[in-house]
């Protein structure tokens, strides 16, 4: 099946999601992940819930699956369920190139779950730098906004606590001091 077709199987909520199917969205290459974002949208919003959903169930079950460019679609979606879900679907993504995406989820998403949950996913990034797997530069990145989180006083409680609980581990003054105000 051509993978244009897959994807208009794919809108359609009457059609099962199978693992055979979903499998197709593995490790798509530069014109798929072109072709999947013009479709994405085009797809109903429980059902794209239901596959960024079904998508992180098949990678925890299987390490050989990356569904990463699907996730970082869905990180623009509309719906905050999905961005949510995305943002999830990347729980065991090391790479940089996820730290500029969290910290605009973090920093201007209008949902408080979205941005308390790229808090959070941002922590992995404070642990890699703790074992020196995280250049400086890109640290200073998630510091600086999970900081300047933690500091606004207009924000939500829970995202200000997902901040901090995920810039607590390298110990700096500042954190113990954030640490000690909350």
């Amino acid at each position: 099946m051509e993978f244009s077709d897959y994807l208009r199987d794919l809108a359609d909520p009457a059609t099962h999601l199978s693992v055979a199917g979903l499998q197709q969205l593995n490790d798509l290459n530069r014109e798929q992940v072109e072709t999947f974002r013009s479709a994405w949208p085009q797809i109903p919003a429980e059902r794209r819930r239901q596959v960024v959903r079904r998508l992180i169930e098949l990678a925890e079950d299987s390490v050989d699956l990356n569904f990463h460019a699907v996730f970082f679609v869905a990180l623009g979606d509309e719906d905050a369920a999905v961005r949510c879900d995305a943002v999830r679907g990347f729980w065991e993504y090391e790479r940089h190139d996820l730290i500029g995406p969290l910290l605009r989820l973090l920093e201007t998403d209008e949902e408080p779950e979205v941005r308390a949950e790229a808090a959070l996913s941002l922590g992995r990034f404070v642990l890699l730098r703790e074992f020196g797997s995280l250049r400086e530069q890109h640290f200073q990145q998630v510091e600086l906004g999970l900081r300047r989180t933690i500091e606004d006083d207009l924000e939500e409680d829970e995202v200000r606590a997902r901040a901090l609980e995920s810039i607590a581990a390298p110990g700096r003054p500042w954190v113990q001091e954030a640490i000690l105000a909350a």
